[in-house]
C-alpha cells in the first residue's frame, strides 16, 4: 500500500504541476538563449532546465501536501466544511504561502542560480510546515477537548475509538473498575467517548484516598520470590489515542478476589479508521492463588534438578499464559531452566525417539515442514531449541547437501539477516501474519529455510570447537593472502561459503550470512574488494563510527573484525589508519560522550579471540584498545564535573573489555578521578560476561590502591564533616567493599564470612536475609555459611535454601536440621537454627508429596469471613466496592 501511495502521489504531482511547467518550457523555447536545435546544446544548460523542473515538482509538491492535495486531489482542505473555519484559515494561508514560494523558488531558478532557489525553499519551507503542523495539532486537540468536555458529539467528528480491555489469557469474568466506576465484565469494550463521560479523571490524591479505602492489601502484592509486584493498589492505564489517559487508574477483581498488576499493553487491531479498528488492552493482572500454584511447580522442578514428566507439563500449561511468562522471566537469573524448556521441545517434535542420524533427519524434516506451514521460527521457540538437540545427530555431508539445495530453490530467502541477528543477540527468527519479533512481515515457502540455516550455523560451530584455534604464520610485510588458510576451512566454510558468496549477487543479505560462517573463501572475497578508498558517506555499505559524521568503508570494517589470523594482521598493518578512523569518531561535545563510540568494536576484537596467541600481536604490541586508551580517556577528562559518575562507567567498561592488558592501576586512577570530583560515587558494574573472580581481583586492588590514597588527605574540617573530600573518598571505598561483597564467587563469599563472623556488629548481617532471598547465584556463600557461619547467619539464610529448593539447597538444610557436622554453632540458637530448619524441610516434604494434580490452575473462589467481608487468596479482608 506505501508503494502504491507513493506512486500515485508521485503521478498526481506531474499532472499538477503540467499548467506551471509548460508556461516555462514555452518561455524556454522562445527565449534568444536557447540553443539551435543543430547546436549541441552546453551541458550546463541542460543541468540548469532540469533543475528548474526539479524546483517546479519540489515546490508544488510541497504545496499540494500543506494544502490537502496530497490526500484529496480534487479538493483542498481549506474548502472542507467540515473542519473549524481556524483550521481552514491556516490552510488557506499555508496555501497562499506555498504559492507565493512557488513563484518566488522559479524566478530565482532561473534567473539566478537554482541552488539559491532550493536551498531558500527547504529553509523557508520545511520550517514553515514544521509550525503549520504544529499549529494544527494543537488547534485540533482544544477542539476535541472542547466538544468532549461539553459532552458534544457531531457528524463531521472522526470514528470514536473503541477500547476492548481483556486480562492475560482473555479470561472471562473479571469485574473491571476504572477511577472506582464499576465498568463490567471482561472482555469489556467500550469507546473512547463513552469512557470519558463515564469516568471522571483523577488527580493523585484522589487515588490514593481510593487506595486507603480499600485497605493496603490491595497497594502491594509480595510475589513468591519475595518481590514486589506493584506499588500501586490502582494501577496506571495509559490509552493511546484518548486524552486525559494519564490520569486513569483500573483494578480487577475475578470471582471476588483481588488482582494485582503493574502494566498494561495495547495493539491496535483491524484497519485504521474503520469501524473494525480497535485498541486492545491487555491487563496482566495476576492472581495469588495461581502465582502460588505455579511457584510450587518450579520448585517441584528445581527439587528434581529440572527433570518434569508429563503430568508435572500438564498442570503447568493448565496456567497458560501465566505460567509462561514466568517461566520466560525466571530465565534471566536461574539459566538451569533451560533444561525444561529443552524437555518441553522434546515433547513437541518427539525427540525421544531420536537415537542416530536417520531419525535425527526425519525429526528435522518435520520442523522443516510446520515452520513451512506456520509461516514463522525463532531459536528460542520450541521448534528451535529442538534444532540444536537435532544437530550433533545428525549426519554433516547430507545436512550440507540438503542447505545448498534449499539455497537453489529459495534464492532470495533472508537468510542473512537471520544469521546476522543471531550473533547479535543470541537469538533470531519472525513472526507470521499477525505478528513477528522483527516486524511481523508476512513471509512465505522461505521461512522453511530457516531451521536449515540454523542447523548449519550450529554445526559449523561445533566443527570450529573441534578443531581449535586457528594458527598460520604468514609474511609480516607481504601480501595478506599468505594469511589465509584453505586447510583450516570445515566441512561448512568449504562448501556452504562459497556458494552464499555466488548467491550475494542476486541476495545481499546471503553476503552477511557468509560473514557468520567464515572461511577462506569468504577473507579472499572480502581482500578482492576495493576496501582502501576512502569513505564520506554512508551509502554503498559504509558504516558510521561514532555521533560524528566519520564513516569506514564497509569492506574495511568487515576485515577489521574478523576473528581469525587475517583479521589480527590486518588490524596490525592497518592500526594507524584504525587508530584514526577512532580518534575522528570522538565527539567530546556529544550528550554520549562518556561511553565507547558505536561502531569501535574493532578495538577489542583481540580480546577473547579465537585466534592463536602467536598471531595475536606476539604479546609485544600493545593492542588497538591500549594505543586509543589516551585519547579515550582525555575525552573523559573534558566531559563536565556532574557527567562524572558516567564517566567513570564508561572508563571501566572500557578498561574491562582490554582484562588483562589493563592494569588495576587504571581502574583506580579513574575512581580517584571520580570520587575527588563528585559527591557521590558508586562502584560501576562490569560487563555481564566479566568473570566474577577477575571483578573481585580488581576491586580488591582498587580498594587498597584508594585506602592508600585517602590515607594521605588532610582531616576534613568539623563544617565539612560529613561532605568534605576525605569523607566522600571513604564513603567511596564502602561502596567499592560493598560491591566486591555481592560478587557470586568463592573469593567473595570467603572474605564476606570471615568479616562477618569477626564483626557481630557488620552491616552485612542486616541486609543478608534479602540479599540471599532475591539474588539465586550464591551458593559458595550459603555452603560456607552453613558449615562455619556461626547460628545467627545460618538462620538468617534458612529462606533463601528453602525458597529456592535445588538439591546441593536442600543438603545444606536437612544439615541445618540434623545439626550435623556444624561448627560454631552458637548454643543459645542451637534450638532456633535446628527448628527452623525442620520446619522448612518439612514444608518441603509437604509439597513434595502434594499431588500435581492440586497445582493446576482451578476456579478462584473468595472466602467469607465472620463479618460477612469477601478475602482475596491470602486471605486479606477485601470491602466491596
Amino acid at each position: 500500500m506505501f508503494i502504491l501511495s507513493l506512486i500515485l502521489g508521485l503521478v498526481a504531482v506531474s499532472v499538477w504541476c503540467i499548467p506551471f511547467a509548460l508556461p516555462i518550457w514555452f518561455f524556454n523555447k522562445s527565449n534568444a538563449r536557447w540553443v539551435p536545435a543543430s547546436t549541441k546544446r552546453d551541458s550546463v544548460v541542460v543541468r540548469h532546465e532540469v533543475a528548474t523542473i526539479l524546483v517546479i515538482l519540489l515546490v508544488w509538491g510541497g504545496v499540494m501536501s500543506l494544502s490537502g492535495f496530497g490526500t484529496a486531489p480534487l479538493s483542498v482542505k481549506f474548502l472542507d466544511e467540515g473542519l473549524s473555519e481556524t483550521t481552514r484559515s491556516y490552510y488557506r494561508w499555508a496555501t497562499v504561502a506555498g504559492v507565493s514560494l512557488a513563484l518566488v523558488g522559479l524566478v530565482t531558478a532561473w534567473r539566478y542560480s537554482t541552488t539559491y532557489a532550493v536551498a531558500g525553499l527547504l529553509a523557508l519551507g520545511l520550517g514553515g510546515g514544521a509550525a503549520l503542523q504544529s499549529a494544527l495539532s494543537e488547534q485540533q486537540i482544544w477542539e476535541w477537548t472542547q466538544r468532549h468536555s461539553r459532552g458534544e458529539s457531531d457528524k463531521s467528528e472522526k470514528l470514536p475509538t473503541t477500547f476492548r480491555f481483556q486480562l492475560v489469557d482473555n479470561i472471562e469474568g473479571a469485574d473491571l473498575w476504572i477511577n472506582g466506576v464499576y465498568m463490567g465484565k471482561t472482555p469489556y469494550e467500550t469507546t473512547d467517548i463513552e469512557l470519558l463521560a463515564k469516568v471522571e479523571p483523577w488527580e493523585h490524591e484522589a487515588r490514593r484516598e481510593a487506595e486507603k479505602m480499600g485497605g493496603d492489601e490491595r497497594v502491594v502484592y509480595h510475589t513468591p520470590q519475595g518481590q514486589e509486584l506493584t506499588q500501586w493498589g490502582w494501577c496506571p492505564l495509559h490509552l493511546h489515542g484518548s486524552h486525559d489517559s494519564s490520569n486513569m487508574y483500573y483494578r480487577v477483581e475475578l470471582n471476588g478476589v483481588s488482582g494485582y498488576s503493574h502494566v498494561s499493553s495495547q495493539e491496535s487491531v483491524g484497519p485504521t479508521n474503520s469501524p473494525d479498528w480497535v485498541r486492545l488492552m491487555t491487563l496482566d493482572t495476576v492472581f495469588p492463588a495461581w502465582e502460588n500454584s505455579i511457584e510450587e511447580l518450579l520448585d517441584r522442578a528445581r527439587m528434581n534438578n529440572y527433570e518434569v514428566d508429563a503430568e508435572w507439563w500438564d498442570a503447568f500449561e493448565s496456567h497458560g499464559s501465566f505460567a509462561n511468562q514466568r517461566l520466560n522471566n525466571a530465565l534471566r537469573e536461574e539459566p538451569q531452566l533451560r533444561k525444561i524448556l529443552m524437555q518441553r521441545a522434546e515433547r513437541t517434535v518427539q525427540l525421544d525417539s531420536v537415537t542416530d542420524a536417520a531419525s535425527a533427519w526425519r525429526a528435522l524434516m518435520e520442523i522443516e515442514a510446520q515452520v513451512s506451514q506456520a509461516h514463522e521460527y525463532h531459536s528460542e521457540s520450541d521448534l528451535g531449541l529442538a534444532v540444536d538437540f537435532l544437530v550433533p545427530f545428525l549426519d554433516e555431508e547430507q545436512l550440507v547437501n540438503y542447505a545448498l539445495a534449499a539455497m537453489k530453490r529459495w534464492p532470495r530467502a533472508d537468510l542473512g539477516s537471520t544469521m546476522w541477528t543471531a550473533t547479535g543477540f543470541g537469538t533470531y527468527g519472525t513472526g507470521g501474519t499477525s505478528h513477528g519479533t522483527f516486524g511481523g512481515s508476512v513471509h512465505g515457502e522461505e521461512v522453511g529455510a530457516w531451521p536449515i540455516a540454523h542447523a548449519v550455523w550450529r554445526l559449523d560451530q561445533r566443527l570450529d570447537a573441534a578443531t581449535g584455534p586457528a594458527s598460520i604464520q604468514g609474511d609480516a610485510h607481504g601480501p595478506l593472502e599468505t594469511w589465509i588458510d584453505p586447510n583450516a576451512d570445515n566441512l561448512v566454510e568449504r562448501r556452504i561459503t562459497p556458494e552464499l558468496i555466488k548467491l550475494s549477487r542476486e541476495n545481499s543479505n546471503a553476503i552477511r550470512y557468509a560473514g557468520v560462517l567464515g572461511g577462506s573463501a569468504y577473507e579472499h572475497f572480502l581482500i578482492h574488494h576495493n576496501w582502501r578508498e576512502p569513505a564520506t558517506d554512508p551509502f554503498d555499505g559504509n558504516v558510521r563510527i561514532g555521533t560524528s559524521e566519520v564513516y569506514m568503508n564497509g569492506w574495511f570494517q568487515k576485515l577489521a573484525m574478523l576473528d581469525s589470523p587475517l583479521g589480527a594482521e590486518f588490524r596490525r598493518q592497518q592500526s594507524d589508519k584504525l587508530l584514526d578512523i577512532a580518534r575522528d569518531a570522538v565527539d567530546e561535545n556529544s550528550m554520549w560522550a562518556w561511553s565507547i563510540p558505536d561502531g569501535l568494536d574493532y578495538l577489542f576484537v583481540d580480546f577473547g579471540s579465537t585466534v592463536a596467541p602467536q598471531v595475536n600481536y606476539g604479546g609485544s604490541t600493545p593492542s588497538l584498545a591500549m594505543q586509543f586508551w589516551p585519547k579515550f580517556d582525555g575525552m573523559m577528562h573534558a566531559v563536565p564535573e556532574r557527567r562524572q559518575q558516567e564517566t567513570l562507567r564508561g572508563r571501566w567498561t572500557y578498561l574491562a573489555r582490554m582484562w588483562p592488558e589493563s592494569t588495576v592501576e587504571m581502574f583506580a586512577k579513574s575512581f580517584a578521578e571520580a570520587a575527588e570530583n563528585q559527591d557521590f560515587t558508586f562502584a560501576p558494574n562490569f560487563p555481564e560476561d566479566f568473570p566474577p573472580s577477575e571483578q573481585f581481583r580488581i576491586l580488591s586492588g582498587v580498594i587498597e590502591l584508594e585506602e592508600q590514597r585517602v590515607s594521605t588527605l588532610r582531616e576534613d574540617p568539623e563544617e565539612q564533616r560529613y561532605n568534605g573530600p576525605k569523607y566522600r573518598a571513604q564513603l567511596g571505598i564502602s561502596r567499592l567493599k560493598e560491591r566486591r561483597s555481592e560478587l557470586p564467587c568463592v573469593e567473595s563469599a570467603e572474605l564476606l564470612v570471615t568479616e562477618m563472623t569477626a564483626d557481630p556488629k557488620h552491616s552485612w548481617r542486616g541486609r543478608l536475609h534479602d540479599f540471599l532471598n532475591n539474588d539465586r547465584q550464591h551458593e559458595d556463600l550459603l555452603r560456607l555459611i552453613t558449615n562455619t557461619g556461626g547460628a545467627e547467619l545460618q538462620k538468617q539464610i534458612i529462606p533463601a535454601l528453602e525458597n529456592h529448593p535445588i538439591p546441593s539447597r536442600r543438603e545444606l538444610l536437612r544439615k541445618l536440621a540434623l545439626h550435623e557436622e556444624l561448627r560454631n554453632l552458637d548454643a543459645s540458637l542451637e534450638d532456633s537454627v535446628v527448628g527452623d530448619a525442620r520446619a522448612a524441610e518439612a514444608r518441603l516434604e509437604a509439597l513434595e508429596a502434594k499431588p500435581l494434580a492440586e497445582m493446576r490452575r482451578t476456579e478462584l473462589v473468595a472466602p467469607q469471613s465472620d463479618e460477612g467481608q469477601s478475602e482475596d487468596a491470602d486471605g486479606n479482608a477485601v470491602s466491596g466496592e
